[in-house]
C-alpha cells in the first residue's frame, strides 16, 4: 500500500498508506480560460479531415461515433471553429454541494468513490427558461443536480499500450468531485461548443452526475511550471492541468493521439514517476482522446443500494468478537476486535472501497505502540506486522453483512454480522446532542484511538441519558507485549446541554473468546484498567480522564 494524502485511520494511530482524498471548497475561476479549438462546431468535417474510426493527433477515436455531427451555429464559434467563451451565455447560480471523494490503494488495485457532487460552486439545474442560458435555441440543460455514487477500480501501475482504444462517455475522476466524460456530447457534436454550461464549466447529465467535458477552471494549478495532477482517467494514468515542463500551456503538437505524453511527473499520492500521462489544454478534444491503457468500468447510481450503517456489528453464533464499522463515500474503515490462539486480545483493521454492496480489502496489524498506561506521557508510533490474511464484507442491507476472511495459510471462513443493540434487540439512534458515533483520536497520540456509540434516550428527574458504547484501542504491557489490545467501557452518556455530554465508567479488557475466524471459545473479562471519564464539549470534541488520572484531548476523526 502507498501513502495517499493523509494518514489512513490515523483516529486509531495507524499510519497505513491509501488513505483517502479530502478536498475543500474552492473558489470558482482560478484557471482562466478564453478560446479553445472545437471540431465540427459549425458544421465542417472532423479537423484535419481525420475520421474517429482511429485514433489520431486533435480528434476523438470513439466507441460510439465515427464522425463529427454538425454544430448548431453558435456565434460565439468563429469560422475557424475557436470558441470565445466571452460569447457564450453561462448557467446562473451559485450552489454549493457537499462532496465526498476517496481513494484507497491497495496492492496493485486503486479504488476511486464519490457521490458525483463538486466541491465548488455551480449553477442552477435544470436551466431556468427566464435566464439567458435557458433560451430554447441554446438547447437548455433539463436535468437536475443529485448524489450519484461512483466507484471504479484502476490499476495502480497501468500498463501502457501502442495501441489505443477506443472512448466513450466517462472517461475519468477528476478530484474536484466532478466526473471528467469525452469531448462529444449525446448527439456526437463538439460539447464544449454546442452545450451550455455553467461558471465552471460543467453540468449534470441525465442521472444527476455533475461532469466536464474539459478541465474545469475551478481547481488551483501550479503557479509556475508543470501543472498539478487534477484527477485519474478510467486506465489508472493521471490527468494534469494545461501546463507542460515549460509552464506554459501545452499545445496538441506536444501530446500524442490519445492527448497525452511521457515523462516524469509529481502524481497527487506524492511519488515521482516517468509515467505516461494525459493533459487538458484548449484544443480539441481537450482532454482523453483515447485510451493508452485498460479502460476499467464505473460502477454508478449506487446509493440505491446498500450503505452500511456506521457504529458496532456483531456476529451471533462467536459472542464476544465484535466490529466497528464507518463508512464516508464508499470508503470503508473496519476495526475487528477478537482474540489470537492464545486467549489474548488482539485488534485487526480493513479499509477499503465500497463497490454496490462488497469491500475487499486486506487485513492489517500492528504492535509496539503506545500502551493505555503511557497515554498523557509519550506517544510510539506502532509498526506493522505481517498481514494475516485478506478480508471481504458483503451487505445484504445497512444492518445485515456477510464477512468471508481468507488466512494468508488455510481455508476461507464466513460468517454473518449484524448491527449491535446496545440495549434490547432494537439498534436505537443517536441523540443530536451525543458524540458522533464512529471513530475518535488524539493528535498527540496517533498510535491509539476510540470507537464511541450510543443510542436511545432516557430522561428521568430531569437528567437525560443514552445507552454508551466505547473500544479503546492501545498496546499491550501484559500478554503478548506490544500486541494492539483493546478496552471496552460501557454505561450511561449524561446529556449536559444541547451538544455537551459526559461518560465515566470502567475499562475492560477481555480474553479468551473466538479467534478472527473461530466460532468457539467464551470471552471473559481479564482485568478492570481502572475508571474512565469522557467529557464531551461537542459532538466532535472531548477530553478523557485516564484510570492514572492523566487526561488527554480527544476529536472525531474525519477520513
Amino acid at each position: 500500500m502507498r501513502i495517499r494524502v493523509l494518514t489512513l485511520m490515523a483516529a486509531v494511530g495507524v499510519s497505513l498508506a491509501g488513505e483517502a482524498r479530502a478536498l475543500d471548497i474552492q473558489t470558482p475561476m482560478v484557471t482562466s480560460y478564453t478560446t479553445f479549438k472545437a471540431q465540427g462546431a459549425t458544421g465542417t468535417a472532423a479537423v484535419d479531415g481525420v475520421s474517429m474510426r482511429s485514433a489520431a493527433r486533435n480528434t476523438i477515436y470513439h466507441c460510439r461515433f465515427t464522425a463529427a455531427e454538425s454544430g448548431y451555429g453558435f456565434s460565439w464559434v468563429s469560422s475557424s471553429n475557436v470558441i470565445s467563451f466571452s460569447g457564450k451565455p453561462i448557467v446562473e447560480g451559485s450552489n454549493t454541494w457537499t462532496s465526498q471523494v476517496r481513494e484507497v490503494t491497495s496492492g496493485s488495485t486503486r479504488y476511486l468513490g464519490g457521490n458525483g457532487l463538486p466541491n465548488h460552486y455551480t449553477g442552477t439545474f435544470p436551466v431556468s427558461s427566464s435566464s439567458e442560458a435557458g433560451q430554447a435555441i441554446y438547447h437548455p440543460n433539463p436535468s437536475s443536480m443529485g448524489v450519484s455514487r461512483r466507484y471504479a477500480e484502476l490499476p495502480a501501475d497501468p500498463v501502457y499500450s501502442s495501441t489505443p482504444t477506443c472512448v466513450s462517455g466517462e472517461v475519468g475522476f477528476l478530484f474536484t468531485g466532478g466526473m471528467l466524460f469525452d469531448a462529444l456530447d449525446a448527439d456526437g457534436r463538439d460539447a464544449v461548443a454546442n452545450e451550455i454550461q455553467d461558471l465552471c464549466e460543467g453540468h449534470p447529465e441525465t442521472t444527476g452526475t455533475y461532469h466536464y467535458h474539459h478541465l474545469t477552471k475551478c481547481f488551483t494549478d501550479s503557479t509556475s511550471g508543470h501543472s498539478v495532477q487534477v484527477g485519474w482517467a478510467l486506465d489508472g494514468f493521471g490527468i494534469y492541468g494545461p501546463k507542460g515542463e515549460a509552464g506554459t500551456t501545452i499545445t496538441n503538437a506536444e501530446l500524442d493521439e490519445c492527448h497525452g505524453h511521457q515523462h516524469s511527473v509529481t502524481q497527487a499520492d506524492g511519488q515521482v514517476k516517468n509515467i505516461y500521462h494525459y493533459h487538458g489544454n484548449r484544443e480539441f478534444p481537450y482532454t482523453v482522446g483515447c485510451f493508452r491503457g485498460s479502460r476499467s468500468v464505473v460502477g454508478r447510481n449506487t446509493y440505491a443500494l446498500t450503505t452500511p450503517s456506521n457504529g458496532l456489528w456483531y456476529t451471533t453464533t462467536a459472542s464476544g468478537r465484535g466490529y466497528a464499522i464507518e463508512t464516508n463515500a464508499s470508503k470503508l474503515f473496519i476495526g475487528i476486535y477478537t482474540y489470537g490462539a492464545g486467549g489474548d486480545d488482539v485488534w485487526y483493521v480493513i479499509s477499503c472501497m465500497l463497490g454496490s454492496t462488497t469491500c475487499t480489502g486486506t487485513l492489517e496489524q500492528f504492535s509496539n505502540g503506545t500502551t493505555l498506561a503511557n497515554l498523557g506521557v509519550a506517544n510510539t508510533s506502532p509498526t506493522s506486522t505481517t498481514s494475516p490474511g485478506t478480508f471481504s464484507v458483503t451487505f445484504s442491507s445497512s444492518s445485515a453483512a456477510t464477512v468471508t476472511i481468507t488466512p494468508t495459510s488455510g481455508s476461507a471462513t464466513s460468517y454473518a454480522l449484524v448491527r449491535y443493540p446496545l440495549a434490547g434487540s432494537t439498534v436505537g439512534s443517536t441523540q443530536s446532542w451525543a458524540p458522533e458515533t464512529g471513530w475518535w483520536w488524539s493528535p498527540d497520540y496517533s498510535g491509539t484511538g476510540w470507537l464511541i456509540e450510543s443510542q436511545n434516550t432516557t430522561t428521568s428527574g430531569g437528567t437525560t441519558t443514552s445507552n454508551f458504547f466505547t473500544v479503546g484501542y492501545a498496546y499491550g504491557s501484559t500478554g503478548t507485549t506490544g500486541q494492539a489490545n483493546w478496552y471496552v467501557g460501557t454505561g450511561s452518556l449524561t446529556r449536559q446541554s444541547s451538544s455537551t455530554s459526559t461518560w465515566s465508567g470502567d475499562l475492560f479488557e477481555y480474553g479468551s473468546g473466538p479467534t478472527l475466524t473461530g466460532s468457539s471459545g467464551t470471552a471473559a473479562v481479564t482485568a478492570n484498567r481502572g475508571t474512565t471519564t469522557m467529557t464531551f464539549s461537542s459532538t466532535t470534541t472531548g477530553t478523557i480522564t485516564l484510570p492514572n488520572g492523566r487526561q488527554i484531548s480527544i476529536q472525531r476523526y474525519s477520513y
